[in-house]
């Protein structure tokens, strides 16, 4: 063996190494300095070499260096320069960096000399100051921070936390589990259970305080992590949100009354914002209108039911408004268009809505129609014109007037009728008399000769659990005289259920008695049954949300593990590049490759999903030799586990009519699934049969099997079976499947066992 000369390897390793090396003679001259230390202070070596050692030192500290090299000079010793302190070392530009110091000591060809290992720690420096900073602001936070170990036990809590759950130190916490500050165990074994798998978890929790007090909190969790993505422990942020929830619980109800307001407000009532469009009509609005709520809201105001000429003129006024530089409350008078393309005159009152800082956002219109009125004011007109010039004609007027007066009363009758609304009133003076109007007997749908003055008849007709409500605040208005709205429902003589709304109204003579009490009665049932439709829209809105959130979930998890053992084995891949471990190297490549396969899987799912909801797919049948197009098949399902055996057995003709494209991917879902779930070297056996006129597959595997109370969800979107959730998957391969299956007219079925396994049919007709 040739033996390496000492002198020439000592040259290399100062040449080569990646750590700064700087000789200084016992007077500060520098005497030698490696290639890695001149680039380190921006010199090169030739620059440094006869130089003191103080040039690479801040000026600043140029007698305090000069008096610790003394003292070293006096008794040299290795050891680190400066421990303790910050080190900052001066480049040729100027420019000054932190830097790590290592002295030692020798002699060379018998001169005394020290050696100086220098190392770059700017970044290190920074990487401190800034979890130090971290540190400082988690505890002099505000807002309750509080973090727990793997074990789920509180490890530590910052000062608001403290404060905020009414405990007197951070000792009192530390070590306990976060079930006790929670008003449901339950729940924080929830969050902890959903916080483990998806890495995250947040939303809203009931939390204790120390002397048992409640309150409500939004809970943000993240389990963190270090490098290799192994978990570390668990950080919680709580914020108090039970001002919130109760200015939200006011807020509805002030909204649902504001609401009902509008709707039995007797004016049209719409709401126009910044940008010209109705945020809300009332049910006045929208009659006088003509068209049906969702084509009013969004719409352009002055666009749609503004007539061209005026449309210029009424927007001058609409911004005079807005900006209030016009009195907000001096009535307006312009004409709409309906949608049967009627010219209506309306008078309108208007106000500016502004949000919590006080900048208007819209305004609020209250409208009546006074296209009738303006009528009969010109005809009035007219009329007078004419009683100047022809009084002989005084009696026929009259008894035109009069019998305009009969048609105003028929058509206020047949307004009533429309709207469902009657009336009754009662004379409390003398002998109690009471009068039913003709559509107050409508409402009821009774013959008018059969009450004979009976003032309890109608009461036979209310429902049962109402009828005590009915009489008891009818005689508290009365005894205290004063206007009440209520509610209740009655069955009509036919058997017709319908809910009714009775607004009273007390008359007081002078003496302060109740002498008449009048009645308003309206027929709200379609109002009732709006209601009913606009709960089951709310819930199917939250089925969506609880949709949306499912995907969320999956997408974030099925998302973030392939992308982290890219990124893992990126690094890698460049850490075993350095060494020449080429072997290492390509086990990582073909992780990526595995990762990126993951990837466009999840991606197809999706994009299958989105063309079959969007009518992408059409069906594509033709004549396919079957055993042909299964070999190819297993060629491509084996490669996703190489030791994993297809057995295919098949019976009946070869030639078969299908779409290849639908059923490759129904095929490739049901046996990726047996394969996935299934033990590695248990086999997988696809049974085909064309026989009567279907093609028969059946797809069967040993496996986890599905748990079956789980079952009936199986080809919902983003399922997830619980067996199956740490098992990689989007739940959406067997919605497809479904969705495959019912375009070519075919059926799918399945029979499972947890632990024994699972078998798929899929039956299409030929």
């Amino acid at each position: 063996m040739k033996l390496i000369n000492e002198k020439s390897t000592c040259e290399a390793v100062f040449s080569a190494a990646t750590l700064g090396i700087i000789v200084v003679d016992q007077a500060g001259e520098i005497l030698q300095v490696n290639p890695y230390a001149a680039r380190l202070f921006g010199y090169t070596p030739s620059e440094l070499v006869g130089q003191l050692i103080e040039i690479l030192v801040p000026t600043t500290a140029h007698s305090v260096h000069l008096t610790h090299r003394k003292k070293y000079m006096a008794n040299p010793q290795p050891r680190l320069m400066g421990e303790g302190r910050e080190l900052f070392g001066l480049r040729k530009d100027g420019a000054e960096f932190s830097i790590e110091i290592s002295l030692s000591h020798t002699e060379i060809e018998g001169q005394s000399v020290t050696i100086s290992f220098i190392s770059d720690v700017t970044e290190r420096t920074k990487k401190a100051r800034d979890l130090l900073a971290l540190e400082t602001a988690v505890e002099k936070a505000s807002t309750p921070i509080a973090f727990a170990e793997l074990d789920n036990r509180i490890s530590y809590v910052n000062q608001a936390f403290v404060e905020k759950w009414g405990y007197d130190s951070q000792a009192e916490l530390i070590g306990r589990f976060p079930g006790e500050f929670s008003a449901s165990m339950e729940k924080v074994d929830e969050i902890m259970d959903r916080l483990h798998q998806a890495g995250s978890w947040e939303g809203e929790d009931v939390a204790r305080k120390k002397d048992g007090t409640l309150f409500a909190t939004f809970v943000n969790t993240k389990l963190i992590r270090d490098k290799k993505d192994n978990p570390l422990r668990i950080m919680a942020t709580f914020v108090d949100i039970s001002n919130i929830k109760e200015k939200e619980i006011a807020l509805q109800k002030e909204k649902k009354s504001a609401q009902t307001y509008l709707e039995m407000a007797g004016s049209i009532i719409v709401v126009i914002n910044k940008n010209e469009e109705v945020t809300l009509v009332n049910r006045q609005g929208i009659a006088a209108l003509g068209y049906p709520e969702e084509e009013i809201i969004g719409k352009n105001w002055f666009e749609h039911f503004v007539p061209k000429r005026d449309r210029d003129q009424l927007r001058q006024v609409f911004y005079g408004i807005i900006q209030e530089k016009l009195s907000q409350l001096t009535h307006y008078e312009n004409e709409l268009v309906n949608k049967e393309g009627e010219h209506r005159l309306i008078r309108w009152y208007n106000r500016v809505l502004k949000d919590e800082k006080g900048h208007p956002t819209a305004t609020i219109s209250s409208g009546m129609d006074i296209t009738q009125t303006r009528r009969i004011e010109k005809e009035l007109e007219i009329s007078r014109a004419q009683l100047k010039g022809y009084t002989e004609e005084l009696e026929q007027e009259v008894l035109r007037q009069t019998q305009k007066l009969a048609i105003n009363q028929a058509k206020l009758k047949q307004a009533n009728k429309l709207a469902k609304i009657g009336y009754w009133e009662m004379d409390l003076q003398s002998d109690p008399q009471i009068y039913w109007s003709e559509e107050y007997y409508d409402l009821y749908e009774v013959d008018q000769q059969k009450p004979n003055g009976d003032r309890r008849y109608f009461l036979q007709f209310v429902h049962e659990d109402d009828q005590h409500k009915v009489v008891s605040i009818t005689r508290k208005a009365i005894t205290e005289g004063n206007d009440i709205s209520f509610d209740y429902g009655i069955t009509t003589p036919t058997r017709k259920e319908k809910h009714l709304r009775a607004e009273l109204h007390c008359q007081k003579g002078a003496n302060g008695q109740v002498e008449k009490v009048f009645t308003v009665v309206q027929d709200v049932t379609d109002q009732k049954n709006a209601e009913r439709q606009l709960e089951q829209a709310l819930k199917k809105e939250r089925d969506v949300g609880l949709l949306k959130s499912r995907f969320v979930s999956m997408a974030s998890h099925e998302f973030r593990t392939p992308l982290t053992s890219i990124l893992a084995s990126a690094g890698l891949i460049d850490m075993y590049r350095e060494r020449g471990q080429l072997d290492k190297q390509i086990k990582h490549v073909e992780r990526i490759k595995s990762s990126v396969d993951n990837l466009t899987s999840i991606l197809n799912d999706f994009l299958s999903l989105e063309k079959l909801e969007s009518g992408k797919i059409n069906l594509k049948t033709m004549p396919v030799d079957f055993l042909s197009f299964i070999s190819e098949l297993r060629e491509e399902v084996s490669l996703m586990r190489k030791n994993q055996i297809i057995e295919h057995r098949h019976e009946g003709g070869n030639m078969v009519n299908i779409d290849p494209h639908l059923v490759k991917n129904i095929l490739l879902n049901l046996l990726s699934n047996a394969i996935k779930y299934s033990p590695e070297n248990e086999a997988v056996q696809l049974i085909t049969e064309k026989k009567d006129g279907r093609l028969k597959i059946q797809v069967v595997d040993h496996g986890i099997g599905i748990p079956a109370e789980e079952q009936e969800e199986l080809f919902s979107r983003f399922f997830r079976a619980s067996n199956a959730t740490t098992i990689q998957g989007t739940g959406l391969g067997l919605t497809i499947v479904k969705r495959y299956v019912d375009l070519m007219n075919g059926s799918i079925s399945f029979i499972s066992r947890e632990n024994q396994g699972t078998t798929f049919e899929v039956e299409i007709p030929q």
